[in-house]
C-alpha cells in the first residue's frame, strides 16, 4: 500500500497512529490488491498467449473470445476495486475509531 494513501487515511482519521486492528484491515486491503493485480496480469498475459497459439479452427476462436473478455471482466473488477479502495478502507477505519471513542 502506498505511503500516500496510509499518510491520507491518517489525516481523514486525525489520527497520528494506527492501533493493531486498523493495521489488520489496512493489511487485509493491502493483500487483496497484491492478489487482484497479479490474478489480473496472469490473464491478460494468458490471454495473448493463447490468442497467438489457437488459431486454428472455429471452437478455438469461440475459446479466445471468451478468454478475452474474461480478461477485460477481470481488469474491470480490478480498476473498481483501487477506485473505492480509498473510500472503503476509510469507512472500515472510522468504525474502528468510533468503537475505540465509544470505548473511552
Amino acid at each position: 500500500m502506498s505511503i500516500i494513501l496510509i499518510s491520507e487515511l491518517m489525516t481523514k482519521l486525525n489520527s497520528n497512529s494506527f492501533n493493531r486492528e486498523q493495521l489488520n484491515i489496512i493489511e487485509k486491503y493491502n493483500n487483496k490488491d497484491k492478489k487482484l493485480f497479479l490474478t489480473t496480469i496472469c490473464i491478460v498475459f494468458a490471454s495473448s498467449i493463447f490468442d497467438s497459439i489457437f488459431r486454428i479452427n472455429l471452437i478455438f476462436d469461440i475459446i479466445d473470445i471468451v478468454i478475452i473478455i474474461l480478461s477485460m471482466l477481470i481488469l474491470i473488477r480490478y480498476l473498481y476495486f483501487k477506485i473505492t479502495m480509498k473510500k472503503s478502507l476509510l469507512i472500515e477505519l472510522q468504525e474502528i475509531e468510533n468503537k475505540k471513542m465509544k470505548i473511552v
